[in-house]
């Protein structure tokens, strides 16, 4: 059976590197994503209109590539959670997560019995291959990553409960969520922002998880991932092809004397 690529790295204690998928959820983005070298890819339907069938089709192209296909949901929703999954995600990254109560109830949303209450069908989750049930539901429990998003106060202040929950493998950290919260929208620079993402490190590394975070590009991820941060989103369909574009136009101007 196939193995989870984005876990298998962090269990070896590489540093892994995604891309977002938001604004074009197109096979060929993720062909053209997979040779420029990520290791995975942080698919967004909370923030862009990601339909079921293009959500799928990336997804499977992920697995065909070899890299591992990360959904973020809506919300901590079942019907959303087990979507995901079973178009052949590799694990989840959940947006909202503030409780104990709220980490439980995805991680019994994404699991199958005995571990949790997800129902059992399909088989995109097998690349379309005709499973063997006993071995395959505890191995997609084992697989299936599951990493609640730290985007508020309230978040950082349950974190060390909330990485007590059982099939809880680490977190994502939102910073444009988590500035709002702070109080200094968009100043991700500020020695206060600065000082709860660290924090949110230390309790990780406390219990043994993993911790990453979604930055707009690779500079910008830099200095995270020299303070330890375990995997990173560096960048985003969106942002390469903004920050490319703006790039490309700039030099020409330039040259032209404009």
């Amino acid at each position: 059976m196939r193995e989870n690529p984005l876990k298998a790295a962090l269990k070896a204690g590489k540093v892994a590197v995604g891309a977002g998928i938001g604004v074009a959820p197109n096979p060929l983005v993720v062909r053209i994503l997979a040779n420029a070298g990520y290791d995975f890819l942080f698919i967004d339907t909370e923030h862009n209109m990601i339909s079921p069938a293009d959500l799928v089709g990336v997804v499977q192209m992920a697995r065909a590539c070899g890299i591992a296909p990360i959904v973020r949901p809506t919300d901590n929703e079942y019907h959303l959670v087990a979507n995901a999954l079973d178009s052949g995600a590799d694990g989840l990254i959940v947006p909202r997560i503030e409780s104990v109560e709220q980490a439980r109830r995805l991680v019994s949303s994404a699991k199958y019995p005995p571990l949790g209450v997800r129902g059992c069908g399909g088989t995109a989750f097998f690349d379309y291959k005709t499973p063997n049930w006993g071995e395959g539901i505890p191995w997609l429990n084992e697989q299936t990553l599951i990493l609640p998003q730290v985007e508020s106060v309230k978040a950082i202040e349950v974190l060390d409960q909330t990485l007590e929950v059982p099939g809880i493998d680490g977190v994502v950290i939102g910073p444009q969520d988590l500035s709002i919260s702070l109080g200094i929208p968009g100043q991700h620079n500020h020695p206060t922002e600065i000082a709860a993402i660290e924090r949110v490190m230390t309790i990780c590394r406390a219990h043994g998880k993993w911790c990453g975070i979604v930055m707009g590009n690779g500079e910008l991820a830099k200095p995270w991932v020299e303070k330890g941060m375990n995997f990173v989103v560096a960048g985003s369909d969106y942002s390469m092809l903004a920050q490319g574009g703006a790039r490309n136009v700039q030099v020409v101007r330039a040259a032209a004397g404009l």
